[in-house]
């Protein structure tokens, strides 16, 4: 935990054993506990909001961190989330759906890309077919996830990446400011993400899978 803390000091206990006889050890934490030495396991919070946030918060370059400290992070942020009342929860998910510490890759290639939640999908079969005219969407890396939490947890999983908005269905998104060739512009502007992609490649497959997303969400 304190590996990235450099500026924390501990008691050379060691040192202090080796000077005091073994019956007078127990003594020795009891002043210790006394004089407000900290003996305690850091807290959830503590993980979190000192060691783990600032690595992402940090100049946005997750590059730097692998994909196993991706995992254990995202598995910290889960049970950290899991222990929240309902407020609090709200509270620690805005600070972290801005983050980009989610795994995820896309459908024309074979890397892994971190990402913010809200740019991010769910995989499933129906969306995977909705996107492929749009190859360059990112799909969360759900696999991993899955088999860091295990079936057990998989239900917490889902919960959590739902409260993330790491959608299963395509976004209403603002029309981009290149895709107006002239028209006027109005900051209400929507369009559903990847529908222009999907109808100009339309066939018969293609059309059951618009219907298909379309009514079921």
């Amino acid at each position: 935990f304190y590996a990235l803390r450099l500026e924390t000091k501990f008691v050379a206990w060691e040192t202090l054993c080796a000077r005091h006889p073994e019956s007078d050890h127990e003594t020795l934490k009891n002043f210790l506990d006394k004089l407000g030495v900290n003996n305690q396991e850091p807290s959830k919070r503590d993980e979190v909001y000192n060691i783990i946030l600032p690595q992402w918060q940090q100049n946005q370059r997750p590059d730097k961190n692998t994909v196993d400290e991706g995992l254990v992070h995202f598995k910290a942020f889960l049970d950290y989330f899991n222990s929240l009342s309902q407020y609090e929860g709200n509270t620690f998910l805005r600070e972290i759906t801005k983050l980009p510490f989610l795994l995820s890759t896309k459908q024309d290639s074979e890397k892994c890309f971190w990402g913010k939640a809200t740019d991010i999908y769910r995989p499933n079969d129906d969306l995977k077919a909705w996107f492929e005219t749009k190859p360059d969407t990112k799909f969360l890396l759900l696999d991993k996830y899955r088999e860091m939490v295990g079936e057990k947890d998989y239900t917490k999983l889902i919960n959590f990446l739902g409260s993330l908005d790491v959608a299963s269905f395509p976004r209403v998104v603002p029309v981009g400011n290149s895709e107006y060739r002239g028209r006027s512009q109005s900051d209400n502007d929507r369009k559903i993400d990847g529908l222009e992609e999907l109808l100009t490649k339309i066939d018969h497959e293609k059309s059951k899978v618009l219907w298909k997303v379309l009514v079921e969400n």
